[in-house]
This record gives C-alpha cells, structure tokens and sequence, in this order.
C-alpha cells in the first residue's frame, strides 16, 4: 500500500493507523549432541560431513549446498577452516549457484573443531571431486528437495527424531555455541547474521543470565582498588 501511494496509484494507504497483533514467536526446537548423532549414524555416508557442518557451525542449507572444494583449508599441523562465499539458490523451480552468499556478513571464514576436521578428511577421500564438497549421488551440487526426500526424512525417522526440519540443525548450533560460552558477537559472527538484532531475537533467551557473576565482579574490583590503597589515605 505504501508503495501504491509513492507511485501515485492512492492518494493515501488504507493500512495507515492499523495496529497490528503481536507476532507469537514459536519456540526453536534444538537437539542435544546425542540426537546429532543418532542422525549422523542413520544417514547415508555421503552426508555425515554435511549433518555436522551444519549442527556445529550453523551453516545454511543453502551455504552447505555451494560450499565448493577450494573454499576448505585442510593443510596439515593447522586448524582447518571453511569460507562461506558461494550459495545455491532456487528460483521458479530451477536451483543456480550464486556467488559471495546471501549478504555481507554472510560472506564468512569459520574454522571447524578437530572433529569435523577429520570428518572432512574423510569425505573428501571418500567422494572425490574438483568442485562441489558434498556431491548429488549423480554428481554436480545437491539440490534440497531431492536431498529432503532421499536422505534426510528417512534419517530423521530412523533416528526417531520426525518431525525435524534441516535449518533446526542451524538453531541447534546456535544452542551449542552460546552453551558453551560463546557471547552474542560470536554467534552473530558464525552464523552469518547482518544484524545482532537478528541474533538476540532468534538467540536471545538462550544466553546465560550472568546478572551474579556481574555484581560479584564489580565488588572484587572495588576491593581490589581499596587493598592498593596506603591505610593512611583518605578514602
């Protein structure tokens, strides 16, 4: 309506002074470390890698999708990492890689645990490419649906976890890292949001309420500051 009165199509919006009712935000579901693993277990071996990608680092479908062979740093005697710079996207029914990913701050370095390390070392040997990292039974980069139907319904129902969608793995990463002491900076950063807003309305009651640690920090440093003060100052 907006748009139709800039364009001079209404001389003024009917939705002007409309209160609108409060979103009810649904409650994320998040798996524990257990039930990542009762999927990684069912699933077939061409996506384990695929499953912790995106339950640890937070990774998009989508990022998953277009991370290419060249975008992983796998040297020896160094932390391995992954660069988000490449998406697959779809469009009128037709899935097309983009390049430097959904927005600035999606465009991102990570690096991955020593776990998921060797889980790439493992895929990488095992499914041999020069471009895509997770490969299509068929070759060439996997599209979601196909992937949904083949491999990801039959895992998750297997695992006795249905009805769980893919992206919960995101939220479940996002769990993972702020229960591990990751500040909202952290979480921003990985998981590739442009605004911390973003983070602290999806993420926000997750962290920690460090109200007590905080006041208790606050007293050790006033006595802190009065034990290096001479007794015959005036205080």
């Amino acid at each position: 309506m907006k748009l139709a009165v800039e364009r001079g199509l209404l001389a003024k919006s009917p939705c002007r002074g409309i209160e609108l009712p409060s979103v009810i935000r649904q409650e994320q579901r998040y798996l524990t470390e257990g039930e990542v693993e009762w999927i990684v277990a069912a699933i077939d071996g061409r996506y384990k890698a695929l499953v912790y990608t995106a339950a640890y680092l937070g990774l998009r479908w989508q990022e998953i999708a277009g991370l290419r062979r060249q975008n992983l740093t796998m040297q020896a005697g160094r932390l391995a990492t992954i660069r988000v710079v490449s998406t697959i996207e779809r469009s009128n029914g037709r899935y097309y890689p983009v390049e430097y990913g959904k927005t600035k701050a999606a465009r991102r370095t990570l690096k991955m645990p020593d776990f998921l390390h060797e889980a790439f070392a493992w895929h990488l040997r095992a499914f041999d490419s020069d471009q895509w990292v997770f490969l299509a039974p068929r070759g060439g980069f996997l599209r979601y649906d196909n992937f949904r139907c083949r491999a990801w319904t039959p895992a998750v129902e297997a695992a006795g976890l249905a009805p769980l969608t893919f992206h919960q793995l995101r939220h479940t990463a996002a769990a993972f890292m702020t229960n591990d002491g990751a500040d909202p900076l952290q979480v921003k950063r990985r998981l590739g949001h442009e605004d911390i807003r973003t983070t602290f309305n999806t993420y926000g009651h997750l962290f920690p309420d460090r109200e007590e640690d905080l006041v208790a920090a606050l007293d050790r440093r006033r006595r802190s500051a009065l034990a290096g003060i001479p007794e015959s100052t005036d205080r």
